[in-house]
Formats: structure tokens, C-alpha cells, sequence
């Protein structure tokens, strides 16, 4: 049986490897979709490095199409001996409702009887090791309502472990006390750090919780190999949606302000020996021992070098150093365009 040799870390009590691989952009909101040879090509090459966290969500393409892909890839892989259903932690989410082109939310309990059966059934699994919510619609939310019927999920062998996306600090606190928290999944990186001041990184580590930051290289923008031009082109001639066109850190001036002040890290990667996306993942995997970054690519090229960011150690005056070459109130634009925060 293959597998890497990837050290491992905590969410919660779930042990999931250092790094693990969001999937949202094998068939959405980045451009075109793999296909399903190509997936099993990145999926098993992840698996080979010693990767065992998949990210999904029952929202990543139409009818669960995210969901499915992945479930079959993996079949195909546990059928050929590359990899055991135990040796895998699947994440995947729910709560997002598209009808109609619309983006809404729902947590009742009615609702998450359906999504996690959808889920399972898209997945083909009889349990989903790590089960977010992935938006908390508004702040008169039932969150307390939905973290029980989680936890009866959880007795029902339905799911392992249960996390939320995006929530406040306070809602961290609130859902932990009815039912424990593995992992909080937050946007988070070197140009987007409000978890460093909104209290939602500091609360997981009191309470013990892990953190798995999603866009931890800005939606590729800390790779500092993104050409918008071919995005757009791509974007146009496949006729498939890709988020970043539109947003407006990538816009016009904005970009070319934002290019400018990744490059201002090449002295450190150089010093490293290192690229520019292992510095920004290293920063982040030092920020607290239960950070697990789930980069998404659809190249394999980019994944082996993602996961080269576990190898780089940063000492805290190089860590200070970082800091004062990047801080938050330098980037140009807002996370989002005006479009739902559904990814």
C-alpha cells in the first residue's frame, strides 16, 4: 500500500495529516472542472504524499457533484489498496441552499436530516468523519438546536466529528458547550488575518480546537503566479464561473498593488529556499500547532509544492519579520466581491 511519509496534527481529538486538500475547485468556482480521470490523478498523488484530509461540501458544484466525484475517486482508490477507509478523514458541509441561482441558508434540524443523508449517499459512506456547518445564516440563528441534533448524529454513528465555518468567537463558545468541536474552518492567511483579532483563533486554542484555514494563499494571490488575463480567458471560453474574476483584490490597480506586496516576501523565500506559497503556508502552520491548511489545486505540480510548506520552520524573528513586511491594512480591496461568502 503506498502512502507518504506527512506528519500529522490535531483537530480536536481527530489526528489528520499536517496538510490536507480542499476539493471545492474540482468542480466549482475556479474555473473549469477536472474530469474524473484527472481527478483520481490528483486525488491518488495526494494520497501517495501521505495526505488523508479531503475537504467537500454538499455546495461545491450542482446536486452534490463535489460530493460524488470525490466519493467514486476514492472508492476506486480503497477498491485498488492505495489507500483504507480508515485511514482517511472525509470532511464536507452543510447548510448552504442554491434555488434559483440564489444562495440561502438553513441549520434546522429537519434540514441537516436531509443534507446528512444526501451527503453519505453522494460520498457512498456510512460516516463522515468531520461534518461542518458552513454558515451560520444570521445571528437569531437556532445554533444551539443545530449543534444538538449534530450530536445526536454523532451517537447515530452518522458523523465522527463536528465543526463549524465562519462563526464568531462567541458562537464558537456557544455551540462548543452543547457539542464538542473538533475544527473551525475560517478564511484565513497572510492577507486575510481577522482571526488573529477577532478572537476566533485565540478561543481554539482555550478550548482546545483545531483550525483549518480555507484560501490560506488568498485564493492563489500569495503564490504570486496568478495572471488574471488567462484567468478571464479561460473563465470566458469554458464558460465556467471562477470567483476570483470579479473580486476585487484581483481588480485592475488593486491587483498590481496586492502583486507588489507579495513580492516583497522574495527575499525571505530566497533566504528559505523556499516559494513564495510554502512561506505563506508555513506562516500560518505556525500560528498554533492545530492549524491544518487545506489548500485547493487542481494540478499536481501545485500540490507537491503546497505540501513542501511542512518542512519550512520559521523562527519567531522571521516570523516578526513576515509580519512587518505584510499586515492586513496594506492589502488593496475587500475578501469579497458583492456575492454570497458561500466559498
Amino acid at each position: 500500500m503506498a502512502g507518504g511519509q506527512l506528519a500529522s496534527r490535531q483537530l480536536g481529538s481527530l489526528s489528520v495529516s499536517a496538510m490536507g486538500l480542499g476539493c471545492m475547485g474540482i468542480t466549482a468556482f475556479m474555473g473549469p472542472a477536472l474530469s474524473e480521470d484527472n481527478t483520481y490523478q490528483l486525488i491518488k498523488a495526494a494520497v501517495e504524499a501521505g495526505i488523508t484530509l479531503f475537504d467537500s461540501a454538499d455546495c461545491y458544484g450542482a446536486d452534490g457533484a463535489n460530493e460524488k466525484l470525490l466519493g467514486k475517486v476514492l472508492k476506486r482508490l480503497i477498491d485498488e489498496g492505495v489507500t483504507t477507509r480508515e485511514q482517511l478523514q472525509i470532511v464536507s458541509k452543510f447548510a448552504v441552499v442554491v434555488k434559483d441561482g440564489q444562495f440561502g441558508f438553513d441549520i434546522s434540524p429537519e434540514y441537516i436530516d436531509k443534507a446528512i443523508d444526501s451527503s453519505l449517499a453522494n460520498l457512498g459512506l456510512d460516516y463522515i468523519d468531520l461534518y461542518f456547518v458552513h454558515r451560520i445564516p444570521h445571528k437569531d440563528a437556532d445554533l444551539a438546536a443545530c449543534m444538538r441534533k449534530l450530536s445526536a448524529l454523532q451517537k447515530r454513528g452518522k458523523i465522527r466529528h463536528v465543526g463549524l465555518s465562519m462563526p464568531t468567537a462567541e458562537q464558537i463558545r456557544q455551540a462548543h458547550a452543547i457539542c464538542k468541536l473538533a475544527a473551525v474552518q475560517n478564511e484565513f492567511s497572510l492577507f486575510t488575518q481577522d482571526p488573529l483579532t477577532n478572537g476566533v483563533l485565540a478561543v481554539c486554542k482555550d478550548l482546545g480546537i483545531g483550525f483549518m484555514p480555507y484560501s490560506p494563499l488568498c485564493r492563489g494571490l500569495l503564490t504570486g503566479k496568478v495572471n488574471m488575463e488567462a484567468l478571464k480567458k479561460e473563465a470566458a471560453s469554458e464558460g465556467q464561473l471562477d470567483v476570483r474574476v470579479g473580486m476585487t483584490r484581483f481588480e485592475g490597480d488593486h491587483f498590481t498593488r496586492n502583486t507588489a506586496l507579495v513580492d516583497k516576501l522574495k527575499p525571505m523565500a530566497s533566504k528559505k529556499d523556499c516559494t513564495l506559497a510554502q512561506l505563506a503556508l508555513a506562516w500560518l502552520m505556525a500560528q498554533y500547532d492545530q492549524v491544518v491548511p487545506i489548500p485547493g489545486t487542481t494540478k499536481i505540480e501545485r500540490l507537491q509544492e503546497n505540501l513542501g510548506a511542512c518542512d519550512v520552520l520559521l523562527s519567531q524573528t522571521e516570523l516578526q519579520e513576515i509580519n512587518r513586511l505584510i499586515s492586513p491594512d496594506q492589502v488593496s480591496g475587500g475578501r469579497y466581491s458583492p456575492r454570497p461568502e458561500a466559498v
